[in-house]
């Protein structure tokens, strides 16, 4: 248990079988070193009013739940700045990461990331709702070979992709972007993904989906993207990428990318294949 304020300037890891619980109102400081590791559940039940604050400072790293036999909760809760915990031999790059853990999210904010993810998870199924992710360094929630739901979060000034997605199957629902420096919503590597009423503003691109993944959204409406959608091959050992959108704002039927081999559906029409490298053009590759 953690019921008191405390700051960890040195890794703190848990091992198997132990779970970590905080109380509502505590303010966990992470700085120098300190991260933490946990081979177990992460229990964080902050209250709307006495909520729980966990903040990097110093060079403080963040939290890895790793190979957890049990579900992870976390509720109203804040994580400031946090940095990638580099105290694992695994590929991980979240401030918050979860390796082969469940993991359950609600009425949660990130601020501040200062990692190559806010919140990365691998094989871990998830559920985020009702959260909230601001000034991100890089990306904001990456999944890799995992499978949720995103509902209900707000993106605001990410410095790269919002929502990054490879080899898994996710749904979102009720999203709003609003500043991402690179891809809104990034989708790769055989991803299946399903959306319904998304909001997108201020992005290079709105909705890209590549190598083998499907994208399918009803309700998409974007407002100053560069290159609303995008369907297209980056890795040579994948495929092409499909998009179908519905009850969907019109603009994006002029102002896409579509590879030849990919396909974009939109209102029932089928749009024409405008490049034949689009990841070079997109990104202005030799």
């Amino acid at each position: 248990y953690i019921n008191q304020n405390i700051t960890i300037s040195q890794p703190i890891v848990l091992p198997e079988g132990y779970k970590l619980i905080v109380s509502p109102g505590i303010n966990i400081n992470l700085e120098k070193s300190g991260s933490i590791l946990i081979k177990g559940p992460l229990i964080m039940n902050g209250e709307k009013s006495n909520k729980i604050t966990v903040n990097s400072l110093k060079g403080g790293k963040g939290i890895m739940v790793l190979n957890s036999s049990q579900s992870s909760f976390i509720r109203n809760s804040i994580f400031n700045g946090l940095n990638t915990n580099s105290t694992s031999s695994t590929n991980i790059t979240g401030g918050l990461s979860f390796y082969n853990s469940k993991v359950e999210i609600d009425s949660v904010e990130f601020r501040n990331s200062q990692s190559e993810d806010s919140i990365n998870l691998i094989r871990s199924p998830f559920l985020i709702r009702n959260s909230y992710f601001k000034n991100t360094f890089s990306d904001a929630i990456d999944v890799d070979f995992s499978n949720g739901t995103i509902q209900n979060v707000s993106f605001e000034n990410i410095g790269n992709d919002a929502i990054d997605i490879s080899g898994s199957e996710v749904n979102i629902i009720d999203i709003k972007i609003n500043s991402a420096r690179d891809k809104a919503i990034s989708v790769g590597e055989r991803s299946n993904l399903y959306g319904k009423n998304i909001k997108i503003s201020n992005a290079f691109i709105g909705l890209a989906s590549k190598d083998l993944s499907s994208v399918m959204i009803k309700e998409f409406i974007s407002k100053d993207v560069k290159i609303c959608i995008a369907a297209y091959q980056k890795k040579a050992e994948y495929g092409p990428g499909f998009i179908k959108l519905k009850d969907s704002d019109t603009n994006c039927k002029n102002n896409y990318v579509l590879e030849e081999g990919s396909s974009i559906k939109f209102a029932g029409y089928t749009l024409i294949p405008n490049s034949s490298s689009a990841y070079k053009e997109l990104y202005s590759l030799d």
